[in-house]
């Protein structure tokens, strides 16, 4: 599980919990990764405008191939919900994530959880990403902010 916040085209990790099963990565305090290719990232990315939207890539082999694929991809993400990373950050790792939003559709922060690629059926990722929804419109509530 992390937290994580966006700076520029990055998301810093504010708090991690690593799995006990290798995940082929370590999140640390204090780690940068483009927003891009993590799930709080394209979570917190969801609410841009286009325009906004254009200052956060790179667009790579790892990412959406264009902008406007990219933009089809944040339009999912918000009529899901939930974002989802599967194995752009790590080959064999898949995540989802959500939005912490201090008023409607303006995140100040995301969280996610990690899995191995494999443990990702439809169910689970359905489920999970209801809970990571949920968990993340449940810390916005508790600091007095409106849910998204």
């Amino acid at each position: 599980m992390t937290l994580s916040h966006l700076e520029g085209p990055d998301v810093i990790y504010l708090s991690c919990r690593n799995s006990t099963a290798p995940l082929g990565i370590t999140f640390r305090i204090g780690m940068r990764v483009p927003a891009v290719f993590t799930a709080t990232g394209k979570a917190m990315l969801a609410a841009m405008s286009p325009q906004e939207l254009a200052r956060h890539l790179p667009i790579s082999p790892a990412s959406a191939p264009s902008l406007e694929v990219l933009e089809a991809e944040m339009a999912d993400v918000k009529a899901r919900g939930y974002s989802l990373d599967n194995g752009q950050l790590r080959e064999g790792m898949f995540c989802i994530g959500a939005a912490i939003c201090d008023r409607p559709f303006h995140p100040t922060a995301g969280i996610a959880l990690s899995m191995m690629a494999a443990e990702a059926r439809p169910d689970t990722i359905e489920d999970m990403g209801r809970r990571v929804q949920a968990l993340a419109n449940d810390v916005a509530d508790r600091m007095g902010w409106l849910s998204a």
